[in-house]
């Protein structure tokens, strides 16, 4: 039975949680922390001896960014090959809207890129909200999707939803690059972008709301297009969610091969019913775009923390999605469901995988990889400020999981 083990814990604040990575042989962990008011830094944690349940320890200290002085929006990150790719979101100076792009690199355990601006926004008259999500294409070339409700009084023309390239020798960033040209007085948020699982095509859905509200209260529509090899973007596709007041959205897009078809699929919470997951969902067309875009909505039968990054979804080879949440009722609880039908239903009869014994927190990322067999693994906040590792067996049904004994409280 695995040693149970806290990665780290941090002074203040919050922390932005992301999804373990399995790279070759061992095991990191990327996040934003804030160690004091004013001292945020983006790290990276390495298991050691590559075991996740052993101890993890801080990367290339001396190098690590330092982003902000006030606070981070969000952070996002992937693996590539021996690279990670990392984007924050950031406000300076209460009014500045900053984002960055950050690469760390496995093959010596050091930064290789830090705090390398994308796109400023000055002087906005108090941001309010920020968002940003990355993907890479095979060729290294790195795509951000990235929004913000930037002002507090509606009207402001940065009320929208860009898109950032990274390309070219040396790699430059082209930013700023609108995803939707409404002119009308628009909130957007909660962009997300995932590769496609057969071609190099980025699929990027986001959400908008023309509601009068500001911040806005009820996201209206959700939309999806393709960005394609040669930047072009498709036609957008969208979808009426009016009512659905659609929290947590999307976190974890996904895109997968099922059986020649490619599919993307998304995890949302229905902030109206919390009961109900809704699963944005497409398939690629015969030019790779997104096509037949609809939001699936189904009952796990217990209502979902609706605040904070309190879902956390992942496909697997077989094309079954994964997802792990923390209950509404006393939010200790992480709890875990499938579905076997591209997110359509739902497995009723859930299963609690922890009772943590206080308050979890930023569940945002679940990762799948094969250690010893298939393993699911997540990341998740503690109200004691520990950021802790946990993984579980996958195993053909839900009841078989409770007997695995990996299935054991991760707790110091």
């Amino acid at each position: 039975m695995p040693v149970p083990r806290i990665i780290s814990t941090r002074s203040t604040g919050s922390a932005v949680t992301l999804p373990p990575m399995k790279i070759g042989s061992d095991f990191y962990w990327a996040a934003s922390q804030s160690i004091t008011a004013a001292d945020n830094k983006v790290r990276v944690f390495k298991a050691n001896g590559g075991d996740p349940y052993s101890t993890w320890a801080i990367q290339d200290t001396s190098n690590e960014p330092n982003v902000t002085t006030e606070g981070f929006g969000s952070a996002a990150a992937i693996a590539d090959g021996t690279m990670i790719h990392i984007v924050t979101s950031t406000i300076e100076g209460v009014d500045d809207f900053f984002l960055k792009y950050h690469s760390f690199d496995t093959t010596d355990d050091t930064w290789n890129v830090t705090s390398e601006d994308i796109a400023t926004w000055p002087n906005v008259a108090g941001v309010q909200f920020s968002w940003a999500q990355i993907a890479v294409r095979s060729d290294g070339d790195v795509i951000v999707v990235y929004a913000g409700d930037v002002d507090k009084v509606m009207g402001d023309t940065k009320h929208r939803v860009d898109y950032a390239r990274r390309e070219g020798s040396p790699q430059t960033w082209t930013a700023d690059i609108a995803l939707d040209s409404d002119t009308a007085d628009i909130h957007y948020g909660n962009p997300c972008i995932v590769k496609s699982a057969t071609s190099d095509d980025m699929h990027i859905i986001h959400q908008k709301s023309a509601a009068a509200a500001d911040p806005w209260s009820v996201w209206v529509t959700t939309e999806g297009r393709t960005l394609d090899p040669s930047n072009n973007l498709s036609t957008i596709q969208s979808v009426s969610t009016d009512g659905d007041d659609i929290q947590n959205p999307y976190s974890d897009l996904v895109s997968y091969d099922d059986g020649g078809t490619t599919r993307i699929v998304g995890i949302g919470v229905d902030g109206a019913a919390l009961t109900d997951i809704i699963s944005p969902a497409a398939v690629e067309d015969g030019s790779d775009d997104l096509s037949s875009f609809t939001a699936q909505q189904d009952s796990v039968g217990e209502d979902i923390n609706d605040s904070g990054n309190a879902i956390g979804g992942v496909v697997d080879a077989d094309g079954r999605l994964h997802v792990i949440y923390r209950t509404n009722l006393n939010n200790t609880d992480v709890t875990y469901t499938r579905s076997e039908d591209n997110g359509a239903t739902w497995r009723s009869g859930q299963l609690t995988l922890d009772d943590i014994g206080t308050s979890a927190s930023n569940m945002r990322g679940v990762a799948i990889y094969d250690r010893g067999g298939l393993k699911m693994a997540y990341v998740f906040n503690r109200a004691s400020l520990n950021n802790v590792y946990h993984e579980h067996v996958i195993t053909p049904t839900i009841e078989e999981m409770t007997f695995r004994p990996e299935n054991t409280l991760l707790r110091m």
